[in-house]
């Protein structure tokens, strides 16, 4: 009797399971896996799915669709949160083009036409992945306001809190910081609301507000930077008491390495930023010295010119006014 092929059966044993596969319901706890473990373009796949399921099922504002809509417009943001193409500026301008110079040392010493092509669709490549990055980010943000509007109707706080820090997680990477931080405040009140001065999910807010803060400060049309700088310390100092309450909290054995590598980092940053504030307050408290009046191109003016002796002063010009552009929304 010949011996049987433990092969013979694989083909159609793996389309069986194939199919079984296929014919499995996406669920939420399968979707929330695929986010959990960074498969971004599946997990949107996933949510995307579910939510048209939802809308066709329940209408599109129903309360079934809110965390749906949140969880769509989340996936979108994480794949844009690990991408540095839309969000890079000029560090990945320089990084392209320090590629372009390695590839052209390299042809020097063939052709330079397959190097100019090579130029020409790296920079293809890029404009192609920002627009649709782009569109991921619009898409997100239409998602996220669909939700936190059912969120705020159903008066559901956990649920609009949750949108508003996606949405200003947004506006951050934008560069759009004004709104950042009035998204950020949002979300702190409610939270503070819901769970507490300190909660590890306030302490979260308080670190994303500061540091919005910080980066509007950063501008150069920002007429408050000393103001909102204030504020960013104000908030890593409540960030660092809520972490503290958070780790006194915790129960016997909980691993709370994490909590205190970011009480650390947080440590130097309050002392930074409580260091650069007494420089600016020693600043603006020093007298500025007194001015020399001087003669044009000439050291300092003789105290009693004699009458042969015609001296030279300045003529005052109008001042021009600049108008300058508010800034952006």
């Amino acid at each position: 009797m010949a011996e049987a092929n433990p092969f013979a059966t694989a083909g159609a044993d793996a389309a069986s399971l194939l199919a079984q596969t296929a014919e499995q319901p996406m669920t939420f706890e399968t979707a929330k896996a695929l986010t959990s473990k960074g498969d971004h373009d599946a997990a949107i796949d996933a949510w995307a799915s579910l939510l048209e399921k939802a809308v066709t099922a329940h209408g599109e504002t129903s309360k079934e669709t809110a965390p749906l809509y949140y969880r769509y417009g989340d996936a979108l943001l994480r794949k844009c949160e690990e991408s540095d193409q839309l969000f890079g500026g000029d560090d990945d301008k320089e990084k392209d083009e320090n590629e372009l110079q390695q590839q052209s040392s390299l042809a020097v010493q063939s052709s330079l036409a397959p190097v100019e092509d090579e130029e020409e669709d790296l920079q293809e490549n890029t404009a192609e992945a920002k627009e649709a990055l782009a569109e991921d980010v619009q898409v997100a943000f239409e998602v996220l306001e669909v939700s936190r509007t059912i969120y705020e109707k159903l008066d559901d706080k956990e649920g609009s809190a949750d949108c508003w820090l996606r949405l200003g997680d947004l506006d951050k990477l934008n560069g759009r910081f004004d709104s950042a931080i009035t998204s950020y405040e949002s979300c702190l009140k409610l939270r503070l609301e819901t769970d507490g001065p300190h909660a590890r999910s306030v302490a979260d807010v308080h670190w994303c507000l500061a540091f919005a803060l910080e980066c509007r400060a950063a501008d150069k049309d920002c007429p408050n930077s000393r103001e909102l700088r204030d504020q960013a310390l104000d908030n890593y100092v409540k960030c660092e008491a809520a972490l503290k309450a958070v780790v006194s909290a915790a129960k016997e054995g909980e691993d709370m390495a994490a909590v205190k590598s970011v009480l650390d980092e947080l440590g130097e940053t309050i002392a930074d930023a409580k260091a650069r504030r007494e420089q600016e307050l020693a600043r603006a408290a020093k007298p500025e010295p007194p001015k020399e009046t001087t003669t044009i191109g000439f050291g300092t003016a003789p105290a009693a010119p004699s009458a042969s002796v015609m001296m030279l002063q300045p003529k005052k010009k109008k001042a021009k006014l600049t108008p300058v552009a508010p800034p952006a929304p």
